[in-house]
């Protein structure tokens, strides 16, 4: 669900078959770490999630297990929480 008003047009299927991967991932372990139920608070994570993706991608990163460490990164520094210790 990497939302596409923040994907270049230029990128090619298999980069965003790549990006919705390396979404889809983090997202689970995010969601299974801190079940909310609060949808505002989920949609605002999971945009912040796919923003930091797509800014990466958009540096060059193409690695996918490189694009999620930063994505969890960009998330505990927006939102004060430690995303990525089971990660």
């Amino acid at each position: 669900m990497c939302p596409k008003r923040f994907v270049p047009e230029s990128y090619d299927p298999e980069k965003l078959r790549i990006l919705q991967q390396v979404f889809d991932s983090v997202w689970d372990q995010v969601s299974l770490q801190y079940p909310s139920g609060d949808t505002g608070r989920d949609e605002e994570l999971r945009t912040e999630l796919a923003r930091a993706i797509v800014a990466e991608a958009n540096e060059g990163v193409t690695d996918p297990v490189e694009l999620g460490r930063v994505a969890v990164m960009a998330l505990e520094r927006r939102f004060g929480r430690n995303f990525s210790r089971d990660m």
